[in-house]
């Protein structure tokens, strides 16, 4: 587990090993005047999620970081309960034992970007949608490219499902992990549905 203290918000990672590789899941936590909240910020490929998390980090949040060491500190539980049960959800996953997940994330994006994430958290189990369809489920038609750029920014693999997203003849392209391993998930999507 990696920890960052940055001005009051705590970063951890956990490697999660899985049937397609090691993911790298990135949680933040920090407290406000709920108590203490914890979010999914990132799950992908080990190589991918290290840098973009790194780059984030250095970009968004103030330089003067420095490790936690209170174990006490409700930030660690919250984050640590957090890839924890990210970690049991993806291992349900992968048994075809869970078919959505309910796990806290938070996303930053456009306008437009939230709505194309929105919508992709809508398809369901199994199921596939183009990107053309995705476009005009969020009102904007000629965006198919679009809609595949935001795919593409993706943090939150298999959480956010963009393996369920095809080209307009229904082939497999454009993922991030590539097509292999989007061709993998969908596979085992398809060998569990209960539909």
């Amino acid at each position: 587990m990696v920890e960052f203290d940055l001005d009051g918000l705590l970063v951890l990672s956990r490697v999660i090993d899985t049937p397609i590789g090691s993911l790298l899941g990135v949680a933040m936590s920090y407290c406000n005047d709920r108590g203490t909240v914890a979010n999914l910020y990132e799950l992908r490929s080990e190589s991918n999620c290290r840098a973009s998390a790194d780059s984030v980090l250095r970009m968004q949040i103030s330089q003067d970081s420095r490790k936690s060491t209170d174990r006490q500190d409700p930030r660690i539980a919250a984050g640590e309960t957090l890839l924890d049960r990210t970690q049991e959800q993806l291992r349900e996953y992968f048994l075809g034992d869970r078919f959505e997940f309910d796990i806290p994330f938070a996303l930053q994006g456009t306008e437009f970007q939230m709505k194309v994430w929105s919508s992709l958290s809508q398809i369901g189990y199994s199921l596939t949608r183009t990107y053309g369809q995705l476009a005009i489920e969020i009102g904007h038609p000629r965006s198919s490219r679009a809609v595949g750029g935001t795919l593409a920014k993706n943090r939150l693999w298999i959480v956010l499902p963009c393996h369920r997203v095809v080209g307009q003849s229904g082939n497999l392209v454009g993922y991030a992990g590539g097509v292999g391993m989007k061709q993998h998930l969908l596979e085992l999507e398809k060998k569990h549905s209960i539909g």
